[in-house]
């Protein structure tokens, strides 16, 4: 059985989004295991080398 761990995630602002810098990914194993775990959440943006964090729909979780 696979044991998990619940971290705080040191995201980064980029304008008015969330996200990981590819240092950090480099940096930070679990950060790199995070962004493979979940590839639907975050998009590369190539400008500024980060994985933006894609935010959830509360409304739409909500409601589910």
């Amino acid at each position: 059985m696979a044991e998990y761990e619940t971290v705080a995630v040191p995201f980064v602002t980029i304008g008015n989004r969330r996200g990981l810098t590819a240092m950090q990914i480099v940096e930070h194993e679990y950060l790199a295991k995070l962004v493979r775990m979940f590839p639907d959440s975050f998009e590369y943006h190539p400008l500024a080398d980060v994985m933006l964090f894609i935010e959830p729909d509360i409304d739409d979780a909500a409601h589910s």
